[in-house]
């Protein structure tokens, strides 16, 4: 799910489109920059720093604790992460930054509605620490990844006939029948979920200056996709390319198809 700032909603800018897909890909959180005031042994906060989802951050008790990033004055405007338990932890979710030296609540409380990918967006600001705070009153929390950084703003929405994530499982199962026909159940073996999302007119200048970086990173690393963030905010995936983007390039505009699989939850 994608959660947006109390100020991104009520006080909406020109210059901020709410319903434009984004992603957010290149993280600036790594092991020198993450810490946690809590954190089991066997599960340390310098594993939320990779994309992989097998090893996971254990805080070491239930109650408040809080993961900081130093982010060094960079302009920052969203925090993800992946493969949490602080929907079914019924766990409070509060961000704040610290800016010219003051500490900005970015992120009002909430509790998530589930364990999907979870996708936090704010105003853009020159941000020195992001703060965290996780409440989670009888189970403790813990989660595999933590993204933050700026996000990949699309200037538009994505070409009809996409089939969100979300909807776009493939179960592979083993069906038993009897020498006789008969049916005797089914066993699965395996799921993954696997789309495509193609963006036809994105303008020259823009897909050159924002986009072009993503695309030349191709299949080589994860990252955040909400494709309808305030009519579809639930629909929020940790995703991986399966193919090498090629854009279809013009004079004016620029058609590129991202094709990806991804945990929606």
């Amino acid at each position: 799910m994608i959660v947006l700032s109390r100020s991104l909603v009520l006080s909406p800018t020109s210059a901020v489109n709410l319903s434009a897909p984004v992603i957010l890909w290149d993280s600036i959180a790594d092991v020198a920059s993450i810490t946690a005031s809590s954190e089991d042994d066997a599960y340390p906060a310098s594993n939320l720093a990779t994309e992989s989802t097998i090893e996971v951050w254990k805080a070491e008790a239930t109650g408040e604790v809080t993961i900081e990033v130093n982010t060094g004055g960079q302009i920052i405007d969203a925090v993800g992460f992946a493969r949490s338990n602080f929907g079914t932890a019924g766990a409070m979710i509060m961000v704040e930054a610290l800016i010219d030296a003051v500490w900005v609540e970015v992120i009002e409380e909430f509790i998530p509605a589930d364990n999907s990918p979870l996708l936090m967006r704010f105003e853009p600001a020159n941000v020195t620490t992001l703060r965290v705070t996780i409440t989670s009153p009888t189970v403790v929390a813990s989660a595999a990844v933590m993204f933050v950084g700026k996000l990949l703003v699309f200037p538009h929405g994505i070409s009809a006939g996409h089939v969100p994530l979300d909807h776009a499982r493939e179960t592979q199962v083993v069906n038993g029948t009897s020498e006789a026909g008969n049916f005797l159940g089914r066993i699965v073996t395996g799921q993954s979920a696997q789309t495509s999302a193609q963006f036809n007119n994105l303008p020259a200048d823009w897909f050159y200056d924002e986009m072009s970086e993503f695309v030349q990173r191709g299949a080589s690393g994860a990252f955040f996709f909400a494709w309808l963030p305030k009519s579809r905010p639930q629909s929020v995936g940790y995703s991986w390319l399966t193919a090498d983007p090629q854009p279809n390039e013009g004079s004016i505009y620029v058609d590129v198809v991202l094709n990806y699989g991804g945990m929606v939850r």
